[in-house]
């Protein structure tokens, strides 16, 4: 996934012309968290009870990427 989430992002922000990503996980997934950090997605919040799992409620940790934060970042790696 690492290696295909940079052009998954390209091809929403530049062929789909999405102005925002979203992303949710559950706050334990460290290994997800960090693929999403990494391609600059941030944190918003908590989304408390979001899902039910093993009959248990279960939170949500919410990300997100705009645009311009991603035209940002690309313009300072080129």
């Amino acid at each position: 996934m690492r290696e295909a989430f940079p052009t998954l992002i390209r091809f929403g922000f530049e062929s789909m012309q999405l102005v925002r990503m979203e992303a949710t996980l559950s706050p334990e997934n460290m290994a997800s968290l960090k693929v999403l950090e990494r391609a600059g997605f941030q944190q918003e919040g908590i989304m408390r009870g979001h899902f039910r799992l093993d009959g248990v409620n279960r939170d949500s940790l919410l990300m997100s990427l705009l645009v311009s934060d991603w035209h940002q970042d690309n313009a300072k790696t080129s």
